[in-house]
């Protein structure tokens, strides 16, 4: 009776410790400085922010780096390798510093799409560029980056956030040749009519501008007759607060097929 209450003691030992050995292993990586912005110190103190925000939050993050994206959009970048190293449709954010194109990009997959509305986006992307990006601070850009992921989960959506996919137009290349071949041909028709509507037939004729015109020349008579003033208080306008009124995420698909949101802006 005691052996079999040890051993099962052992038993339930062997699998927290194997649980917990499991969470404090995750081997992914959380900077992916491929363009050398980070010192060795920076890469370790930007590594310990992640984590705390990701254990606070229940969400991933990443932090990425390129000088050269292969011909990508830093959008469709920072998408496949969220997509690579997390995986898709999985809650969390990262954010790319692309180099090749001088772009930051921040990309929202999961829960994190409520949350990091267009909106908060938006501004997250001009309080990076404003402290840090512009003058060559990179790491200092990242640390604001990750502080107000932290701030924004910590209030949550939006009331009323409404998800809506972004509205994608594609062509192929024989719709493009048909548009331009139409356009050309249009152009010149109109251009045909124009010129033929304006051309005179025979010699012509000369007009005589002096025996058809009349000169009538007299003084201002204008009279004010009255005068009205008109005025109006035009209301400030207000704010809205960071934690009320609606809000828009705005998605898109990536390659690999997952849902994401996200946006960018050239620095």
């Amino acid at each position: 009776m005691v052996k079999k209450f040890l051993f099962s003691l052992l038993i339930i030992f062997l699998v927290i410790s194997s649980l917990v050995s499991f969470g404090d292993n995750d081997t992914r990586p959380r900077v992916i400085d491929n363009a050398d912005l980070f010192t060795a110190e920076e890469i370790v103190e930007i590594e310990s922010l992640i984590k705390e925000v990701e254990s606070k939050h229940n969400i991933n993050l990443i932090v990425a780096t390129a000088d050269d994206v292969g011909g990508k959009s830093s959008e469709a970048y920072i998408d496949d390798l969220y997509g690579q190293v997390i995986g898709d449709n999985v809650d969390g954010t990262g954010i790319l510093i692309d180099m090749d194109n001088r772009q930051v990009h921040i990309t929202t997959a999961g829960s994190a799409i409520p949350v990091m509305d267009d909106d908060r986006i938006d501004e997250t992307l001009d309080a990076v560029i404003a402290n840090g990006l512009k003058s060559g601070e990179y790491a200092l850009g990242i640390k604001t980056y990750i502080s107000m992921v932290d701030d924004f989960f910590v209030k949550g959506p939006k009331d009323n956030n409404i998800i809506k996919p972004r509205e994608e137009r594609k062509y192929d290349l024989f719709d493009a040749a048909l548009s331009s071949v139409v356009s050309l041909i249009s152009g010149f028709g109109f251009f045909r009519g124009v010129k033929k509507g304006y051309k005179v037939k025979g010699l012509g004729y000369i007009y005589s501008v002096y025996s058809h015109s009349k000169r009538s020349i007299s003084g201002p008579d204008d009279q004010l007759i009255d005068e009205h003033v008109t005025t109006r208080i035009i209301p400030k306008r207000t704010s809205r607060g960071s934690g009320g009124g609606g809000s828009t995420s705005t998605t898109h698909t990536s390659g690999s097929g997952g849902t994401f949101g996200g946006g960018g802006k050239g620095f």
